[in-house]
């Protein structure tokens, strides 16, 4: 069976939900919630193939920081292949 394969950036978004503004620099405000996702268009687009049954394999850099690991997670919890 065939697979569908992207190449290109991935972005771990940091999301904080719920400030009444932007801070200014150097100024801490609270927010409500926070959340971390997998961002970037050909991650997204791998993500939602596999969710169809597709298999996918993505192709990007990733370290062994924290960001990396959590990457890496997500991406195995989608079943989608990476290198």
């Amino acid at each position: 069976m065939g697979f569908v394969s992207g190449v290109g950036i991935l972005n771990v978004d940091l999301l904080y939900i719920g400030m009444d503004r932007i801070p200014n620099e150097g100024e801490e405000i609270y927010s409500d919630r926070f959340d971390i996702q997998l961002g970037g268009g050909i991650p997204a687009t791998m993500i939602n193939l596999a969710r169809l049954g597709i298999p996918t394999e993505f192709c990007t850099f990733l370290g062994n920081d924290l960001f990396s690991k959590f990457a890496k997670e997500e991406l195995e919890r989608y079943n989608v292949a990476y290198h």
